[in-house]
């Protein structure tokens, strides 16, 4: 991508930046760096992330703070060309959030569980999340995402099908009048 991003700036097409189109596509032609950005932050969350403190809540924060950073990115480059991949990458971004935030709330309550009895008191009152609201909340949020995505999806690729519905039927008239 380095060695084409004149091309892929300028808009000329060669031979190295028309095979790297599948990498810089779908973004404005500025923002040819998105996708290894995204696959940083991925690499960031997931395999980065499970060596920071395994199993504490501040692993949980840590990469909290990373899709935050991630999402006050996506929001300020906007480096998608199309409005429904932006809003797409945005609902993706929301529902990691969303996630995390749960994950945390979960870790609270199992860390004021592990507590002793005698050290407790009304800790725990305090650190107490009803587990099946957060599962509920969980599946709840990521049947909308999916929803959205796939309403997203059918939106961007409704003028193709139109276009291939036009298409069939002047194909079935001319076949007719034949």
């Amino acid at each position: 991508l380095r060695a084409a991003r004149r091309d892929i700036i300028t808009g000329e097409h060669t031979a190295l930046s028309d095979s790297l189109e599948f990498l810089h596509g779908g973004y404005h032609p500025h923002c040819y760096w998105w996708e290894i950005a995204n696959t940083v932050r991925k690499l960031t969350t997931v395999g980065f992330a499970t060596l920071i403190l395994p199993g504490t809540m501040m692993q949980l924060v840590v990469v909290l703070f990373i899709v935050l950073a991630f999402q006050m990115q996506l929001l300020v480059v906007k480096p998608y060309r199309t409005f429904e991949a932006a809003l797409l990458a945005l609902f993706e971004q929301m529902s990691l959030l969303v996630f995390l935030v749960l994950c945390i709330i979960a870790k609270a309550e199992e860390l004021a569980l592990q507590l002793p009895e005698q050290m407790a008191g009304g800790v725990y009152e305090k650190f107490f999340y009803d587990t099946d609201a957060i599962a509920s909340v969980m599946v709840y949020h990521l049947l909308f995402t999916v929803a959205a995505a796939a309403l997203l999806s059918l939106r961007e690729a409704a003028p193709e099908f139109e276009r291939v519905w036009v298409e069939g039927l002047a194909f079935d008239k001319g076949a007719a009048e034949a």
